[in-house]
C-alpha cells in the first residue's frame, strides 16, 4: 500500500454556443484556472490490480467573470494492468462526487459521475533521448448524474455521457522535474450531448 499527495492544476478554455428568438447563434466563453490539491491512498488487491481512494479539495477562478469557487472531491479509482506479449493492456473504472460552492451563493453544486476506459500500450521501434518509447491508443466513456449547466440566459443545459478517444505518448523512465513527474502526454477529443472538447493530457488518460 502507499499514499500520495497529488497537486493538480487545470486550465480551461469553454465555448458554448446557443440559438435566440430569431435562431441567431449566440456564443459565451468561460476561461478558468483551478488546483485542487488532494491525498490518494494506494491498494493492492493482486500484482496487476490497485485501487486509489482519494479526496481533494482546492479552489477554481472564473477568468472571465472574475468569481471564485470551492471545489472538493471524492471516490475510488480503480486501475488493472494486463501484459500481452508486446501490448499492455489497462482497464480503468472510477466513482466519484464532485462538489462546488460558488462565490456569492449559498447553495451547493455537485453531481456524481462513473468513468470506464481501455487503453493499448505498444513499444515504439525508436528511442527519444536515449529512452525507449511507447504509444497509447485509448477509449474513455463518462456517466454523469445531476449534472447541468446554466447559461447568462438562463437556460439549463444537462448533459449525462460523454465519449472521449486520444492516443498518449511516453518514454521509459518517464521525464521528472524535482518533484513533477510525467508519467504521459496525449491528447484526446470529448464529445457527447452537445459538448465538444479536447483535451491535453500530462498524464494518465483515467486511473491515478
Amino acid at each position: 500500500w502507499g499514499l500520495r499527495l497529488r497537486f493538480p492544476v487545470s486550465f480551461g478554455v469553454n465555448q458554448i454556443t446557443l440559438r435566440d428568438f430569431f435562431d441567431q447563434p449566440l456564443t459565451e466563453t468561460l476561461a478558468t484556472v483551478t488546483l485542487v490539491p488532494g491525498v490518494e491512498f494506494q491498494l493492492p488487491v493482486n500484482r496487476t490490480w490497485v485501487l486509489y481512494p482519494f479526496v481533494e479539495a482546492g479552489a477554481g477562478h472564473d477568468l472571465t467573470r472574475g468569481e471564485w469557487a470551492f471545489i472538493y472531491a471524492g471516490g475510488v479509482d480503480s486501475l488493472w494492468t494486463i501484459p500481452d506479449g508486446d501490448y499492455t493492456w489497462r482497464i480503468g473504472a472510477s466513482v466519484e462526487y464532485d462538489g462546488s460552492w460558488l462565490e456569492g451563493r449559498t447553495a451547493e453544486v455537485g453531481y456524481s459521475q462513473a468513468r470506464l476506459g481501455i487503453e493499448a500500450i505498444q513499444p515504439m521501434p525508436f528511442r527519444m533521448f536515449g529512452r525507449p518509447t511507447d504509444l497509447g491508443l485509448y477509449l474513455l466513456q463518462r456517466r454523469y448524474f445531476d449534472l447541468a449547466l446554466e447559461t447568462v440566459e438562463g437556460e439549463r443545459l444537462e448533459l449525462k455521457n460523454q465519449t472521449e478517444v486520444g492516443f498518449t505518448f511516453a518514454t521509459d523512465p518517464v521525464p521528472q522535474w524535482w518533484l513533477i513527474r510525467v508519467n504521459r502526454f496525449g491528447i484526446g477529443y470529448r464529445f457527447g450531448d452537445g459538448f465538444q472538447a479536447v483535451r491535453i493530457l500530462l498524464g494518465m488518460p483515467f486511473g491515478r
